[in-house]
């Protein structure tokens, strides 16, 4: 099929032309790509489904036979391993020292969903500390 060939080449160009030109280098420092931040924002917000999710499971578990059978443990489950997959992504192309600290909006992320979803309380402290964890890593995604 000449037609799909011809797609191929143009995905494989477009891919490598966004890629290559994105991870230009400034000055010595990499510039992390539109896909890095998407990457990262995919690992955080799974990350926080596990968590809402072995939450909801541990609930209403009572036996671990329970839990093996619980659809809430197996989001849990394939939450975390897809998100253990896309990190090992990103950690091809961004430096440890930039993609880690953006790992850190989980810290804001589960106790607002826990908010939302599970109907939790929180105080003004957790709201403070939810402020600043999100200024901090707005902070080092700056550096």
């Amino acid at each position: 099929n000449h037609g799909g060939s011809t797609d191929r080449r143009r995905f494989d160009i477009f891919w490598r032309a966004f890629d290559c030109a994105a991870r230009a280098d400034r000055a010595g420092k990499r510039t992390m790509t539109t896909l890095d931040w998407l990457q990262l924002i995919a690992v955080v917000l799974l990350g926080t489904v596990a968590q809402l999710a072995l939450k909801r499971a541990l609930d209403g578990s009572g036996s671990p036979l329970n839990l093996a059978r619980s659809p809430w443990a197996w989001t849990w489950f394939l939450s975390y391993l897809l998100s253990t997959v896309i990190w090992l992504l990103v950690l091809r192309h961004v430096p440890l020292s930039q993609a880690f600290p953006i790992l850190g909006l989980q810290f804001a992320l589960v106790p607002i969903a826990s908010r939302l979803f599970l109907r939790e309380r929180m105080f003004i402290e957790q709201w403070l500390g939810v402020a600043t964890i999100v200024a901090g890593v707005a902070l080092v995604g700056r550096g």
